[in-house]
């Protein structure tokens, strides 16, 4: 039993653990598919040019699947810190950018947004502009939202930065779709030169009127050169696209209400985390009672805390796989479906215990 539900814990959910990414020089374009991710690792050319931290980020994508809710970044700067970390990402149809990790908007940090703009296909350009005390969301050269309260900002104060494309540190939020070109200037662009910038249609014309020394990176995906790509101004920013998907940053036993969905996947997950291990603590117990025949008390114990020791084996060695996550809901519903399994065996025990009385005395 020990045995199957290792194996269960701890086989990947997906066969394949390759990088889903393509690279296709004749569409000018890099292609997610469900667990792709291209980085940065340290975005070593981008500095604070001033105080004011003015920047704009510029994306040309099409996504491929406008049916998915969730957190589904197309980019993400992260500097270790989830709740630094800046992200441009798509809800369904929607588009969202903002700073930290409030996905659900329980919190309601500050960001914006532009809901149903996405079609499937299409392309789209995003620009991000970040001024003093201002933040805007371009769709397509035009100013779809500004917050006047609020600029988003880049993580990293002092601290390695990482540009992410397609997926999170953590390689569990996949993104499908493709990505045309990525710009990211060291200031906040007016709204006639993201108008400008609109007319990106083909890499020879992304020369415009902004001064290249203003520019921090851009990626226009014209050449793959076997597995990274060099970016337009040929900085030491090399774009890693890995054989094999890769975790930049390993979770340990995320909280319960960062697991939580309404999904019909996560109730599934809930019932089998907690009625799966129901038979481990019902056999364990059996066991347990037989070695500490004097002890009830000792059995339980001992076959609770050995429940509770499996789960947190599989739920550490799951931070390890990106198809795999480690979460504090399912060591806790384990360990409760190991005490149900005892609380079942030990009462079956004890009415037969009571018949087994009963019949003697009659």
């Amino acid at each position: 039993m020990i045995l199957v539900i290792l194996f269960l814990g701890l086989r990947p959910k997906s066969i394949s653990t390759g990088n889903d990414v393509q690279c296709l020089p004749d569409k000018h374009a890099l292609s997610f598919r469900q667990s792709g991710i291209a980085y940065i690792d340290d975005l070593k050319t981008f500095h604070s040019s001033n105080d004011s931290g003015e920047f704009t980020i510029e994306l040309r994508v099409a996504a491929q699947n406008i049916e998915k809710s969730g957190f589904r970044p197309i980019l993400m700067i992260h500097d270790g810190s989830d709740y630094d970390q800046l992200t441009i990402w798509q809800w369904g149809p929607s588009i969202i950018a903002m700073n930290g990790e409030d996905y659900d908007y329980t919190k309601r940090k500050p960001r914006v947004s532009i809901k149903d703009i996405l079609t499937l296909g299409e392309i789209v350009n995003i620009s991000i502009t970040s001024s003093n005390r201002s933040t805007r969301l371009y769709i397509d050269g035009q100013l779809s939202v500004e917050d006047q309260t609020w600029q988003i900002s880049m993580p990293g104060n002092g601290r390695k930065r990482r540009l992410i494309l397609g997926n999170s540190v953590y390689a569990k939020h996949g993104w499908e779709g493709s990505i045309y070109s990525l710009a990211i200037h060291a200031r906040a662009l007016s709204e006639a030169e993201v108008r400008q910038t609109h007319q990106w249609q083909s890499p020879d014309m992304l020369h415009h009127n902004i001064n290249p020394d203003e520019t921090y990176l851009r990626y226009t995906f014209t050449e793959c050169n076997g597995l990274s790509m060099d970016d337009q101004y040929g900085l030491d920013t090399p774009l890693l696209i890995p054989e094999r998907i890769v975790m930049l940053k390993k979770s340990f036993l995320i909280t319960p209400w960062h697991s939580f969905s309404l999904s019909r996947s996560f109730f599934v997950d809930v019932f089998l985390n907690l009625f799966g291990f129901m038979p481990l603590g019902a056999l364990l117990y059996c066991r347990f009672s037989q070695a500490f025949a004097g002890s009830d008390r000792s059995a339980r114990a001992i076959t609770f805390l050995s429940c509770f020791l499996i789960s947190f084996t599989i739920e550490i060695c799951q931070a390890w796989q990106p198809t795999r996550t480690s979460s504090l809901l399912d060591l806790l519903l384990n360990s409760l479906g190991g005490y149900l399994g005892i609380l079942l065996v030990s009462t079956y025990f004890k009415h037969k215990k009571d018949s087994s009385t009963c019949t003697v005395s009659n």
